[in-house]
């Protein structure tokens, strides 16, 4: 009785967990080596006069690094249904803009060359966790704060900034093995205050990860079930 009534127990648990194929899990997702269009951050500074945009000066940043991330996987499909990014260390490279105005009024053709140095960066996402529908997902909901790097010479600390997302992102899932191979991709679109000037901020991000793929439920149910048929038959011949 005792035997039967733990072969039960063992099954009705197997039987729930296979109506739910639902894991959230942890990974990293690095990010691919910076090109022009990838991991590149283009920035242009710009001023607004009688309703014109005149244009300051421009450079890029090239971003490397990582971002971890909390996603939820269904391991029979490989469909994700939501993303959480929870941290990670982004660096962006030094970056420089010369020619532009000091807005002196003394002289107003004086320039200066901004450099902009030791940036660093996270992942979060605002809410806890964003829904992901199809391979994509909203990219406002997601952000890269700074967490240190300056802007000579005019002294701006970039700690505190929040670089935002924007558009449609995409997280997909690909079967390699015994793991399933990440897939991110999210637009940056987003302006911040510089030199007195509007600094625009573009580029994409793309990044890499992986994670295991768990055993099916129906898998793992036959295995337990052998288990437990070899229990059963040991007792017996003990018994005999």
């Amino acid at each position: 009785m005792k035997t039967f009534a733990f072969v039960t127990s063992l099954l009705f648990v197997l039987t729930q967990g296979a109506s739910s194929h639902g894991a959230l899990v942890s990974t990293i997702l690095t990010l691919d080596a910076a090109t022009p269009t990838v991991n590149t951050l283009d920035l242009s500074l710009s001023v607004t006069e009688m309703g014109m945009v005149i244009p300051l000066g421009a450079s890029a940043t090239e971003l490397s690094g990582t971002m971890n991330a909390e996603i939820e996987i269904d391991f029979a499909t490989g469909v994700i249904s939501s993303l959480n990014l929870t941290g990670g260390t982004l660096i962006g490279s030094e970056w420089s803009m010369a020619n532009v105005p000091t807005g002196n009024p003394n002289d107003p053709t004086e320039t200066m060359t901004l450099v902009g140095a030791g940036t660093t960066a996270t992942a979060d996402t605002i809410p806890a966790s964003s829904a992901v529908a199809g391979g994509n997902f909203n990219g406002t909901e997601h952000l890269i704060p700074l967490t240190g790097g300056t802007v000579a010479p005019v002294g701006v600390t970039l700690a505190g900034t929040d670089i935002n997302g924007s558009g449609t992102g995409t997280l997909t899932a690909t079967k390699n093995g015994d793991q399933y191979d990440l897939f991110f991709s999210m637009d940056i679109v987003d302006s911040e205050t510089l030199a007195g000037g509007d600094l625009g901020i573009t580029g994409t991000l793309v990044a890499r990860g992986t994670v295991t793929a768990i055993p099916e439920p129906t898998a793992a149910l036959a295995l337990m079930a052998a288990i437990v048929v070899g229990v059963v038959v040991r007792r017996r011949r003990w018994c005999g």
